[in-house]
């Protein structure tokens, strides 16, 4: 007795001894990557949970993924719309908020397209994601490839009609006329997808901007095509479909289905671009390559052409000018009508940027469900997915998935392009989703979409067939109650509601920054 005792004693001395600090030495606190470490090793109560943050129109989805090893997450996008009251508060506190919940290190951030409400948090909180978070990895389209030579031209064309369209606006906006100067308004409206940079200012603050900081956050982003298979090996159990952009020219300019038939393309608008060029620089601002290329773009030689100055001179055209510049008769003046072909090109330009959206669809692997997160994706883009398959399996397992069969599992829907009725295809689109588990989640405002901006977003018969597609189980950006979802809806099943109302939490502070919706 006395023996054990006295082992007693000193297994218990020992065990003081380890408790005890060091003598002269402070105990050193806990560094970060300890905290890293517990966050993600910590037992979530969720086989997957999407945290839909709730900034109005624009896109920010936290994936998390519980594994074995620990917490798996993945941020898509990240951004707000120009506008949108404290748009840089919103995405600051969206980054800080993802730097809490990962313990500062993140395994993958998604770019899926160069607009503004998907990407002006990586400039807003730069000082966030560079300082504050670790990124395993950052994945974006081929069309974003600097090396990609046909992805390079998109983006000179791109550029070539933004360019054009701002100074359409800027001349626009300078009218007599106060309808051509409403319509200025509506054409800023339109590019407020790409930007808040204005017209002749240093483009610090734009898509171009951010991208290069998401590329900065790590060494190398990894550039996809439709037809890939992520698998990566930190997220056993997931399989991860690249089903957009295409690379076909003809569906990028689609913006429209058979329905509207209007159609948008490419290439067509070089000559308002040199009017515009013509217009708004003198031959001495520019260079002799740039005259060269205006005037191969003008309809006449520059000799046939008499400016201003030169009407005077001309005895009969002296008299119609002096009539066409009489102050009673300036409402009959078309100086400007032809700048209003910007509203085309900017419609076409939007049309086309949505249409190269980065697709993904997430598979959980042992159960067959399906997360889509289409971006804002428009009609060419959807239809683009018939063209695309992957081989999975091995030997006798071995089979071909195909869009049709990832829509028919898919359980989670993004809807695309915050409700728009152009980003979501119906037949071999939402129309495909037949899982009775479906859910949807919309990032949008109603309010500021109808009433500031003059947008139908969420469009009517799109919001009514996901209603009754998902049974009411609609989470929105600006949605009401435990569910964030339309409050003046009964739920036609109350169990199944019930259900529902346990997978989705809203965050408590005000306003709530986020819903989550959790795979039990």
């Amino acid at each position: 007795m006395a023996k054990a005792s006295r082992k007693a004693g000193r297994v218990a001395k020992r065990a003081a001894k380890k408790r005890a600090p060091t003598a002269g030495r402070a105990r050193a606190k806990p560094v970060r990557r300890t905290r890293q470490r517990a966050a993600r090793t910590k037992k979530p109560a969720f086989r997957v949970r999407v945290r839909m943050y709730r900034q109005g129109i624009g896109d920010a989805f936290l994936l998390s993924f519980a594994r074995s090893t620990g917490t798996r997450h993945i941020l898509i996008d990240c951004g707000v719309l120009t506008g949108t009251d404290d748009g840089k508060g919103w995405v600051t506190r969206i980054a800080e908020n993802v730097v809490r919940e990962t313990g500062g290190r993140i395994d993958a951030i998604v770019g899926t397209h160069p607009h503004w409400d998907h990407l002006s948090g990586f400039y807003d909180a730069q000082d966030v994601f560079e300082k504050q978070l670790e990124v395993g990895e950052v994945w974006m389209s081929w069309a974003e490839n600097p090396d990609d030579a046909w992805a390079a031209e998109r983006r000179r064309q791109l550029a070539l009609q933004l360019d054009g369209a701002r100074r359409a606006l800027a001349q626009l906006a300078a009218a007599d006329d106060a309808q051509t100067r409403a319509r200025a308004a509506a054409l800023d409206e339109i590019l407020s997808f790409n930007g808040p940079a204005p017209l002749g200012a240093a483009r610090t603050r734009s898509t171009d901007s951010a991208l290069e900081v998401l590329r900065g956050l790590v060494t190398s982003p990894r550039y996809v095509n439709p037809g890939d298979l992520l698998t990566p090996a930190w997220l056993p159990g997931v399989r991860i479909y690249v089903l957009a952009p295409p690379r076909d020219e003809r569906l990028l300019r689609k913006m429209l289905g058979k329905k509207g038939s209007e159609m948008y393309g490419l290439g067509s608008d070089t000559g308002f671009y040199a009017g515009l060029m013509g217009r708004s620089l003198s031959e001495a601002e520019l260079t002799p390559d740039q005259f060269a290329q205006l005037e191969s773009l003008c309809p006449f030689e520059q000799s046939l052409r008499w400016s201003p100055e030169d009407v005077p001179e001309v005895g009969t055209l002296a008299a119609i000018r002096d009539r066409y510049l009489k102050e009673e008769e300036r409402w009959r003046a078309i100086d400007d009508e032809w700048l209003l072909a910007a509203e085309e090109l900017a419609l076409k330009l939007d049309s086309v940027v949505n249409n190269l959206s980065l697709v993904l669809a997430f598979e959980l692997v042992e159960t067959g469900e399906v997360l889509l997160f289409p971006a804002d994706a428009q009609i060419g883009n959807w239809l683009s997915w018939s063209n695309v398959s992957w081989e999975i399996g091995e030997g006798r397992s071995r089979k071909t998935v195909r869009s049709d069969d990832l829509l028919g599992r898919t359980v989670f829907y993004k809807v695309g392009h915050h409700g728009s009725h152009n980003a979501t295809l119906m037949d071999g689109g939402l129309e495909g989703m037949s899982s009775p588990e479906l859910v949807a989640a919309i990032p949008v405002d109603q309010v500021f979409a109808n009433k500031s901006k003059k947008w139908d977003m969420p469009a009517k018969p799109l919001y009514l067939r996901l209603i009754e597609k998902t049974r009411g189980r609609v989470l929105r950006a600006d949605g009401k109650g435990r569910t964030a979802t339309d409050a003046k809806r009964k739920p036609d099943d109350a169990k199944a509601w019930a259900a529902f109302e346990k997978r989705v939490s809203i965050d408590e502070s005000s306003p709530p920054l986020f819903v989550d919706y959790v795979l039990p």
